[in-house]
């Protein structure tokens, strides 16, 4: 019966860390109100896409479980990568002539403008994994998720985090065995995977409009006008 529940413990900790890796945060918060409901998925994505109000207490949680998630360092890597592919296509149509302190003025004017992008689309997809984690799983689910994660066992299982330990994975197998209320959390973790696919689709058709704005606006602040830029303000 003992290597039964050793066992047990062993692939239910297993099972939260591939939760965790598939879904891809001091002073306690007030706690929300316990009878608020938690949505299904598609209310859940639709209310994070939204501007409809939500609990200021449940959007804090949902705020601190995104950065206890590392969501907000993961997604800013994968920005950098996007980011670095449009960086270095850009500068390679500069002409290859361009003198050098001209190509330089552009280089920081692009690095300022991919930067400000940057900010817009992490604040968008911040919003988007805070406003889901606070509308898709009971407040008292995830209070208890969010108190998990800034632990030091729930950053042992974090995303990024090495690999855990067989002691590790079997602590955090019997907290989930005491907590079986979290395998509601773990479920609304793996169905937020696709907050970012569904920013990234919104933005898709703005993102290169708000680029060329920001080079613009970059390159005026360092006496430079090209006529791409004539009208854009």
């Amino acid at each position: 019966m003992l290597q039964f529940h050793k066992t047990a413990r062993h692939w239910i900790g297993l099972a939260v860390v591939c939760a965790v890796l598939s879904s891809g945060v001091a002073a306690q918060a007030r706690q929300p109100a316990a009878t608020t409901p938690a949505l299904p998925q598609p209310q859940a994505m639709a209310m994070a896409l939204s501007d409809q109000p939500i609990d200021a207490a449940q959007l804090a949680l949902g705020r601190r479980l995104t950065k206890a998630m590392t969501f907000d360092t993961r997604l800013a890597g994968v920005m950098d990568v996007l980011l670095a592919s449009l960086r270095e296509q850009v500068l390679a149509g500069l002409p290859a002539g361009a003198p050098p302190a001209r190509k330089a003025m552009f280089t920081a004017a692009l690095d300022e403008a991919l930067a400000g992008v940057k900010a817009d689309t992490m604040a968008k997809l911040e919003t988007g994994y805070s406003r889901y984690f606070a509308v898709s799983m009971t407040p008292a689910t995830l209070a208890e998720l969010t108190t998990f994660y800034e632990s030091p066992m729930g950053r042992t299982v974090a995303p990024g985090a090495p690999a855990a330990t067989e002691a590790e994975t079997q602590a955090v197998g019997q907290y989930f065995m005491d907590h079986p209320a979290l395998a509601e959390g773990l479920a609304a973790m793996v169905g937020g995977a696709m907050v970012s696919q569904e920013v990234m689709k919104r933005e898709q058709g703005s993102m290169a409009k708000t680029f060329k704005i920001r080079l613009c606006q970059s390159l005026k602040t360092r006496g430079a006008v090209p006529a791409s830029c004539a009208g854009v303000s």
